[in-house]
């Protein structure tokens, strides 16, 4: 009797032991999936911040333009300043545009390789350019922070709302940078085929 029971204790502990083995087998094993959630966040915020700031500037110099218009036709004067914070608007919003275009893959390109190659080299194609990109890109990025290191030595007192021209002119390093960031990724992606340059079909505009 006394054995039986000794028998049937162990088959128990037996039995817990294989079910906690089972569930610890079905659980997901720690993986960087809550650090790529967080990461994948982190950019979508900042993917939002950088469209949103564009579409600010637009609306903020569609407002200005349109002040400056009425104010010059029925009152004949206008705001001094509007007119030199619509060019850096514009000098902002297009550059923060550039950076958007080059993350969606929907910058202006002459693409006459793709027509003449057959698909299998699109792939190193696409490698190419894109690091051919990247280094443009790369250089941009150090003439713009010259020319910003210029301005801070020589550029004078404050330009527009009490900033100085090195501050207002800071677009450029910073979106080149950006963009050869993004060229740089595009190109290790092409690299690995997870990207590659589409062909395009003749006629196709």
């Amino acid at each position: 009797m006394i054995g039986r029971l000794f028998c049937g204790a162990a088959n128990m502990n037996n039995q817990t032991l294989t079910d906690n083995q089972t569930i610890s087998n079905n659980m997901p094993p720690p993986t960087s999936k809550s650090n790529s959630g967080i990461l994948t966040t982190i950019t979508g915020l900042f993917h939002y911040l950088e469209e949103g700031m564009v579409v600010t500037m637009l609306l903020t110099m569609i407002v200005l333009t349109c002040t400056q218009v009425a104010m010059r036709t029925f009152f004949s004067s206008g705001l001094d300043w509007a007119d030199s914070l619509l060019r850096y608007l514009v000098l902002w919003s297009g550059l923060l545009g550039a950076t958007i275009c080059t993350r969606q893959g929907q910058h202006i390109n002459i693409d006459l390789a793709s027509r003449l190659l057959p698909d299998k080299y699109l792939r190193w194609l696409g490698v190419v350019l894109n690091a051919f990109s990247t280094l443009v890109c790369a250089g941009l990025t150090w003439s713009g922070y010259l020319f910003v290191k210029s301005e801070m030595e020589f550029g004078g007192d404050a330009a527009l709302l009490g900033l100085a021209h090195w501050q207002l002119t800071l677009i450029f390093p910073l979106s080149f940078a950006l963009m050869t960031l993004r060229f740089l990724i595009i190109t290790g992606q092409s690299a690995l085929g997870r990207t590659t340059i589409t062909p395009i079909v003749p006629g196709q505009v």
